[in-house]
């Protein structure tokens, strides 16, 4: 299941946001280097009289450290909003209490902090060398300041366009994930699961990883605990688009001893068998005209009862609507089996449906 609309939404709208930001502050950065080399340039004699034009620079780092971080921050507390959300789908708790997101806590924004510190002085680092590199070719080929200034503005058109957006991108997505993923330990959260973008911009490395499915705290098989790790490998978390979901385990169903598995590998475990009457699910239709079909107080109290017993198969004896729940149970399979990517919008929303009901019970 994919990160819903509105996430998408907000991820995008933060990043645009961040990517202007970012923008206006290199053209700043390019105002003042160009103001800096106007005065010096006709008066440069010595190679080594150049560094005197791009020390105005370094004031920008710090200046840069501050925008990036407190954006990120704010990222990061929408990823635990989303956290939650994503955690009270999978809830079977009528009655399911989160922890309060009143702010990001101090080792947690440190760290962030130090993050964001080490990312922007690598980046600090090749702008200064590609300036210093731009404008040490142009005293070497005796270049005019207008036409030393050219150069430097091309530069600085890649880092407010392209840079800019990278870094938005990058920061965004790891900064919501991060809060993600710390929501869900927050919660106790057993399994999460990888999820891409499942179009033809995923990197081969994390298509392999779709839907894989890994014990919280453990590490994928690329080498990072989320998408957007930045303990890992760089080519594994820039530009990445990828999310993390809880894994809910399906009842009458273990996970294999390995690291990482994906579904179709679980365990089924022998347990009693618990008969329950049809009126334990509630009916409606939706605004397309599709059945939803959801557990009622009766069915999450049912569970509460037998909570201890470990994971339980449950059989239907009567028919719920004209379709039997084998037939129901039937039709999920064959909708799961031909993959929601190829599946229509009546048929997606009907597989979201079903999938409510048969990712956490076990109909035999």
């Amino acid at each position: 299941m994919l990160v819903y609309k509105a996430e998408l939404d907000l991820l995008y709208k933060d990043e645009t946001k961040l990517a202007d930001e970012l923008s206006s502050f290199f053209f700043l950065m390019e105002k003042t280097l160009l103001k800096q080399a106007s005065e010096k340039w006709k008066d440069i004699s010595f190679s080594f009289q150049l560094k005197e034009i791009t020390d105005c620079l370094y004031g920008f780092h710090e200046e840069y450290i501050n925008l990036v971080t407190s954006n990120v921050l704010r990222f990061y507390k929408h990823g635990q909003d989303i956290g939650e959300r994503e955690l009270k789908k999978i809830s079977t708790k009528a009655d399911a209490e989160f922890t309060s997101n009143f702010g990001t806590l101090p080792p947690v924004e440190e760290k962030l902090r130090h993050n964001m510190f080490i990312a922007s002085g690598t980046t600090f680092d090749k702008i200064n060398l590609q300036l210093n590199q731009v404008i040490a070719d142009s005293y070497k080929n005796g270049d005019s300041y207008q036409v030393m200034a050219d150069k430097i503005g091309e530069k600085f058109e890649q880092y407010a366009g392209d840079r800019a957006l990278t870094i938005a991108r990058t920061e965004t997505h790891s900064a919501h994930e991060q809060g993600i993923y710390d929501k869900y330990g927050e919660e106790g959260t057993e399994f999460i699961q990888w999820r891409t973008g499942e179009d033809n911009r995923v990197r081969t490395s994390h298509q392999e990883l779709s839907g894989k499915i890994i014990r919280y705290g453990g590490t994928f098989s690329n080498g990072l605990k989320y998408p957007g790790d930045k303990d890992g490998a760089i080519g594994e978390w820039i530009k990445c688009r990828c999310h993390i979901l809880p894994f809910s385990m399906p009842l009458g169903y273990t996970a294999p001893d390995m690291a990482e598995f994906t579904e179709d590998m679980l365990i089924p475990i022998d347990a009693p068998d618990i008969k329950i009457p049809e009126d334990v699910f509630g009916i409606s239709t939706d605004a397309f005209g599709n059945t939803k079909i959801k557990p009622t107080q009766i069915f999450t109290d049912l569970i509460k009862n037998y909570i201890g017993l470990g994971p339980t198969s449950i059989i239907a004896t009567k028919p719920i609507t004209a379709m039997t729940r084998d037939e129901k149970l039937t039709l999920y399979k064959e909708l799961k089996a031909k993959g929601v990517n190829n599946l229509g919008p009546d048929e997606l929303e009907l597989y979201y449906n079903l999938d409510e009901l048969f990712n956490k019970i076990l109909i035999t």
